[in-house]
């Protein structure tokens, strides 16, 4: 799930870049609606990663479990 992610995520940060570049409003509702799609889409990215190693988000390591 990461590696489809994480082009998405870097789509809608280079989209993010080229917002600022050409002096868009960062108080416009384009400009938001992109923010929360980054912010959701980085959310969903570092979840799957934690998922990814066994543990979960903020859970301690599992007893016997590598490093």
């Amino acid at each position: 799930m990461r590696k489809r992610v994480a082009p998405m995520l870097k789509f809608l940060g280079d989209c993010r870049r080229r917002l600022d570049n050409r002096g868009f409003d960062p108080h416009g509702k384009f400009y938001q609606a992109l923010v929360k799609a980054y912010d959701a889409m980085y959310s969903l990215h570092v979840t799957a990663h934690y998922e990814s190693v066994g543990r979960g988000v903020g859970q301690p390591p599992n007893e016997g479990a590598d490093g």
